[in-house]
C-alpha cells in the first residue's frame, strides 16, 4: 500500500536530497503544464540546476505564499524570471532565483522517459507559445460559435 504525503511535508527531504547531488522524483499534480505533464499520470525527475537556467527550461519553485509550482521559463527581466504553465496564458513575473528549488531534468510519460535537454524536446518547447496562442484563439472561436447557436434556440 502506498502512502501520499504533501510537498510541504516532503520539502525538507527534497532540499536535503537535492543538496547532496541527488535527484528527486514524484508524480505530478495539477493541469497547468498539460499537455507536457499530465495530472497524476506522469512522474517528474528534478535535480539541482547544474547550469544557468535558460528560456524554455521547466523549473520547480516556491511562491512567496508557499505554493509549489512547476512552470516553464518564457523570459527574464530585471525583476526575475517570467514563467507560464503550458496550459495557461497568464504569465507570472518576478520569480527570483532564490525561489527556484530544482530544474526538471526528465519526466516519464506512458512508460517512456523524456530528457528535457534533448534536442527534440527543446525544439518542441520552442513551439509551445504558438500552440497556446492557437489553442486560445480556437477556444474563442468555438465560444462565439456556441453562443450564436444558443441564441437561435
Amino acid at each position: 500500500m502506498s502512502k501520499s504525503i504533501t510537498l510541504d511535508q516532503a520539502y525538507g527531504l527534497i532540499l536535503e536530497t537535492l543538496e547532496n547531488d541527488g535527484r528527486v522524483s514524484f508524480v505530478s499534480t495539477g493541469n497547468s503544464m498539460y499537455p507536457t505533464i499530465r495530472d497524476r499520470k506522469d512522474t517528474i525527475y528534478l535535480a539541482k540546476p547544474d547550469r544557468p537556467l535558460r528560456k524554455f527550461d521547466i523549473i520547480f519553485y516556491r511562491r512567496d505564499d508557499g505554493k509549489f509550482v512547476l512552470h516553464r521559463i518564457v523570459g527574464k527581466n530585471k525583476d526575475g524570471y517570467i514563467l507560464c504553465g503550458d496550459n495557461q496564458i497568464v504569465k507570472e513575473y518576478g520569480i527570483r532565483p532564490d525561489q527556484v528549488i530544482a530544474l526538471l531534468k526528465e519526466f516519464e510519460k506512458d512508460g517512456k522517459r523524456i530528457n528535457c535537454d534533448s534536442f527534440s524536446f527543446r525544439l518542441k518547447s520552442r513551439f509551445m507559445p504558438e500552440y497556446k496562442s492557437l489553442k486560445y484563439v480556437y477556444s474563442k472561436i468555438l465560444e462565439k460559435k456556441n453562443n450564436r447557436k444558443g441564441n437561435n434556440l
